[in-house]
C-alpha cells in the first residue's frame, strides 16, 4: 500500500544551541559545517540550518533546525558532536 507523502511523519527537528565559553577549536564546524559556522565570537548555528533563518548561538531564541535540514542519521550525529566538544558548550534537544 502506498502512503501519501503528506501522511509520512518526520521526526521532530532538533534544537541546537551553543552556551557561552566556545574556545573556537573548530570541532563542530569540521564535523558538521552545514549546521555550525565559525565567527569572531566563536561557533554559531548557521542561518541556513535554523527555522528562523538567523545566525547566532541560539541560546535565547532556541529555534529548531529547519525540518528536513538533516537526515535522521545526521540528526543523531549531533549528539556525537555535542559530546565531543572540548568546551562542553554544544547542546542538543529533540
Amino acid at each position: 500500500m502506498l502512503v501519501p507523502v503528506s501522511a509520512v511523519r518526520r521526526p521532530p527537528s532538533p534544537t541546537v544551541w551553543i552556551s557561552p565559553g566556545c574556545t573556537r577549536c573548530h570541532w563542530c564546524q569540521n564535523l558538521m559545517p552545514t549546521v555550525f559556522a565559525d565567527t569572531p565570537d566563536g561557533s554559531q548555528i548557521r542561518a541556513e540550518a535554523r527555522a528562523d533563518g538567523r545566525t547566532c548561538t541560539n541560546v535565547s531564541a532556541r529555534s529548531s533546525l529547519k525540518p528536513g535540514h538533516l537526515d535522521p542519521e545526521s540528526a543523531r550525529f549531533l549528539h556525537f558532536v555535542a559530546d565531543g566538544c572540548p568546551a562542553r558548550v554544544i547542546n542538543v534537544e529533540f
